[in-house]
């Protein structure tokens, strides 16, 4: 059962190399397995989309800061105020090589409301 969407983007570009970054948007039902629930705020089945860049550092930080203005715009518009922080997955090994790579080189974001609920990933 997968943790992310992500991974069919990224098995779909294998073999393949370009001079422009890919962008990639897929909806995957999701699940994960945590030791703990928090009622509708982290949940055990859930759908996900996300948009992938798939290119240069610089390709990513320009895609991640280019949906930060829209999702806080989108934010905006509904009456949510909405924090940018950067995403790690829980389902790596706390402490762990995959972990630590996620906090020395933030390339996911997740949007909090102010009660902590994630909203959205880009």
């Amino acid at each position: 059962m997968p943790s992310a969407a992500c991974y069919g983007c990224f098995l779909h570009l294998t073999g393949t190399s370009a001079d422009a970054p890919a962008l990639l948007t897929t909806v995957a039902q999701c699940f994960r397995n945590e030791d703990r629930h928090d009622e509708l705020r982290r949940l055990w089945g859930f759908t996900l989309r996300e948009i992938a860049c798939v290119g240069s550092a610089e390709a990513v930080r320009d895609h991640l800061d280019r949906h930060q203005e829209r999702i806080a715009a989108f934010g905006t518009a509904l009456g949510l105020t909405l924090d940018r922080r950067p995403a790690t997955d829980p389902f790596f090994e706390p402490g762990g090589a995959r972990t630590v790579m996620q906090l020395l080189a933030p390339v996911k974001n997740e949007y909090l409301h102010t009660d902590g609920t994630a909203g959205e990933r880009a």
